[in-house]
């Protein structure tokens, strides 16, 4: 018992000195973008990050074991004063359709990148079937719970030994310094500026492009990938910057992304000219959309028990003007996956299977 509190703590340790040091240099950069005239103020020291770390990360977390929908087997996490999310997610209340992708999506000989892994609980289901899973979360009292869910697993389960967590961010480019408000459990908001020097729980994040991140963990551009991107408006940016990566690679990933009502005409033109060079996709409606049949269009929902329903993309379904800014979108190359899992419903409803037909892509 003595040794595994010392082996915790040592792992802990090397944790928070790796944190600290990527803190500097990211301090560093913020500092010499500062010098060069740009104009960005250095964020005040807040003290709300430390404080929620100290009230959610805590190595004495009772331990519990969950079954998370289409889990493979169960895994261990701390819970604490966020026991009703492991609740909600295991009963199915929370992000249902995200399981479903997984269930469809994730399997052996695949990999999954999961940007904006809030306390790892995704990562952790991918992780039973992937061959790799890197789990990305630059908010600082998620990452802490996400390595120490990740930890206790990886003294548990083989599977575990794939998981890999970064506490960067991924955007448009690499070597690019944002600044993060909120330090609160999945509610950090990325700002590429910050325009106001009041707030007291500001802090800076290294970021990476997506290629970057990829080649970093060989995450092959021969093999499948889904790359689940929930990072709270700043999809904004990313995406419109991958036209080019994901037309060049062997194996186009799946995307899985959430919206958050922050991209402006431009960045929706770009994001559809992204979601158009995949022959398959579809849209899940978010709470607050309006059911403008314009925006929505005819795949909307598209869920069975197990898996999401794909429609045809002939390569001109999106544009600037029916991006929903507040759905899931779903794009892949494969099809197989929803056309097993979603026989029935297929057949149910008389949505033609994706693949049926020639492919205009």
């Amino acid at each position: 018992m003595l040794r595994q509190r010392i082996a915790n703590l040592e792992q802990q340790l090397q944790f928070e000195t790796a944190l600290c040091e990527k803190q500097v240099s990211f301090l560093k950069a913020a500092l010499e973008e500062l010098h060069s005239g740009s104009g960005v103020p250095v964020p005040p020291a807040g003290q709300g990050c430390g404080s929620r770390i100290d009230e959610n990360f805590m190595p004495s977390r009772p331990p519990r074991s969950v079954r998370m929908p289409f889990s493979d087997g169960e895994f261990e996490v701390g819970v604490d004063k966020d026991q009703n999310f492991w609740v909600d997610a295991a009963t199915g209340r929370w992000e249902p359709e995200t399981f479903k992708v997984l269930n469809q999506h994730v399997y052996s000989g695949s990999n999954y990148l999961g940007l904006g892994e809030l306390t790892g609980v995704l990562g952790l289901v991918a992780a039973q079937r992937a061959d790799k899973a890197v789990l990305v979360e630059p908010d600082h009292a998620s990452v802490h719970i996400t390595w120490d869910n990740v930890n206790r697993n990886k003294r548990l389960y083989p599977w575990a030994q794939s998981i890999t967590v970064e506490t960067r961010c991924v955007l448009d480019e690499d070597d690019r310094v944002m600044y993060f408000m909120g330090c609160d459990l999945g509610g950090s908001t990325v700002m590429p500026r910050v325009p106001w020097s009041t707030a007291s729980e500001w802090y800076p994040v290294m970021c990476m492009s997506l290629p970057t991140i990829t080649a970093e963990h060989s995450l092959s551009p021969s093999k499948p990938l889904l790359i689940k991107i929930d990072i709270e408006g700043g999809e904004a940016i990313l995406l419109p910057s991958l036209r080019e990566w994901v037309s060049s690679v062997e194996v186009k990933p799946t995307i899985f992304v959430s919206m958050h009502s922050q991209s402006d005409g431009w960045q929706k033109e770009a994001i559809a000219n992204v979601l158009n060079q995949y022959p398959y996709y579809a849209i899940i409606r978010g709470p607050k959309l309006d059911t403008d049949a314009s925006v929505i269009g005819d795949a909307v929902n598209g869920l069975c028990e197990k898996g999401v329903l794909l429609r045809r993309n002939g390569g001109s379904r999106f544009n600037w003007e029916n991006i929903c800014e507040t759905c899931d979108y779903l794009v892949t190359t494969n099809a197989t996956g929803s056309e097993a899992l979603c026989a029935e419903e297929y057949a149910r409803t008389g949505i033609p299977l994706p693949t049926a037909g020639k492919s205009e892509l």
